[in-house]
């Protein structure tokens, strides 16, 4: 058991692939929480974008199969009521407006295929 527990805390996830119908309004949509996405493309596959922030990248690939309702992502902003007018702006739906949840506030929203972000003020 001990060893698995050393696995663990070396474990980092270096990057997440999201598939997107369409990668650049995925884009805007993360774009609103802060990040910057750029084009890539790995020898002949397909263009896809890519943020690489502290040493983790999240793409966006083309692709029909995208919606997973078995994953939630979480997110740490600055300023609550910014990240949740900036999503709004972009067309985003709230799916749970801000409240307090054990002593953190947060909202949770949708990204244009379905999957939910869950994002919360840093305090």
């Amino acid at each position: 058991m001990s060893s698995n527990r050393r696995l663990v805390a070396l474990m980092t996830i270096k990057f997440l692939t999201l598939f997107a119908r369409d990668i650049y309004k995925t884009a805007k949509v993360y774009g609103c929480l802060g990040m910057s996405f750029h084009e890539e493309q790995h020898g002949e596959g397909p263009i896809h974008l890519a943020c690489e922030t502290d040493g983790q990248v999240i793409e966006i690939y083309p692709g029909l199969e995208v919606s997973s309702r078995s994953a939630l992502f979480g997110f740490e902003v600055a300023n609550l009521e910014d990240a949740k007018r900036n999503l709004v702006n972009a067309g985003v739906v709230i799916v749970k407006d801000i409240a307090v949840v054990s002593d953190a506030r947060r909202f949770i929203a949708s990204d244009p295929d379905g999957r939910e972000l869950f994002v919360h003020e840093a305090k």
